[in-house]
């Protein structure tokens, strides 16, 4: 009776082990990537909003200048546009357009649209940014070396103190390492299986 009774649970934890060999490289990158992103959250409000970053007050200040446009033509029309950093009373921007307007976006979703505010909306896309890097990381690995090549670079991306810092700033970096990283990504796809649709994501990455 002790033996039959074992032997469901027996199979079971067999199921059990199988499945995990099974996925353990996706197991392997969820634990990483979890990782990666405790500290990427951690004191995202680090300066109490005193912006000792002098590029991330440079872009809040623009952030909180700009607003939307109230048609598709007024966006498109450059001199006119609320958009348009430089019909604000901004004489020079040179950070790219992708990351204030996702900062606007996000500030409007938390309703931290204000200067002393946005900044939260910003760092916390930054660090969603920053884990879609480590994440590309893997899958660029893989691509080229295998699974365990793609899982050492992004455990070595997820644990390195220059990128933890960068995704506490709401600023231009950690935005352009993602799109630079996406169009080469679905460059090295595109190679392999020339599928339009990879050749169309790695022009709209770029």
């Amino acid at each position: 009776m002790t033996e039959l009774a074992a032997a469901p649970a027996a199979a079971a934890t067999d199921r059990v082990w199988t499945l995990a060999r099974r996925h353990v490289v996706n197991l392997a990158l969820a634990a990483i990537l979890i990782l990666a992103a405790i500290p990427r959250f951690t004191s995202v409000n680090w300066d109490q909003g005193n912006y000792l970053q002098p590029d991330e007050r440079f872009i809040v200040m623009v952030t909180t200048a700009i607003d939307w446009p109230h048609s598709v033509s007024e966006y498109f029309d450059s001199a006119h546009s609320r958009l348009n950093p430089y019909n604000n009373g901004f004489t020079s921007y040179i950070y790219g357009d992708v990351l204030i307007f996702l900062g606007k976006l996000g500030g409007n979703i938390l309703g931290k649209n204000s200067y002393g505010h946005v900044h939260i909306a910003g760092r916390g896309l930054s660090a969603i940014f920053d884990l879609i890097t480590v994440l590309l990381v893997f899958l660029v690995g893989r691509r080229l070396f295998g699974p365990i090549a793609g899982l050492l670079g992004a455990a070595l991306l997820a644990f390195t103190p220059l990128d933890i810092q960068l995704s506490h700033f709401y600023a231009s970096d950690t935005f352009v390492a993602t799109f630079c990283l996406a169009t080469f990504y679905f460059v090295v796809r595109a190679v392999d299986r020339n599928r339009w649709r990879d050749h169309v994501l790695a022009g709209v990455m770029a």
